[in-house]
């Protein structure tokens, strides 16, 4: 994505009431990060998208793990969750 272009963003509300800002590439529609709506203490980066990805260091924990692909797998000690901790 150029410089220039800013991602697209919109609200999505979960069944919970929850918000989300979800963000994606305007010209390919690629999902590029999420983040709460209101002050926002994370975001969820979408790093299948990102250059520089090995660059991000070791993962913190994965969220949404009953999503994952069976052969996907994580450096041991990694904290993860089957969804939204």
């Amino acid at each position: 994505m150029p410089v220039d272009l800013l991602p697209r963003t919109y609200i999505k509300t979960a069944a919970s009431g929850n918000q989300r800002v979800l963000a994606f590439c305007e010209v390919c529609g690629s999902s590029l990060y999420a983040c709460a709506v209101e002050n926002p203490p994370s975001y969820s980066l979408r790093i299948g998208t990102l250059k520089q990805r090995q660059e991000l260091g070791t993962p913190k924990h994965q969220i949404w793990t009953r999503r994952r692909h069976d052969w996907v797998e994580l450096p041991e000690g990694i904290e993860s969750f089957e969804g939204q901790p």
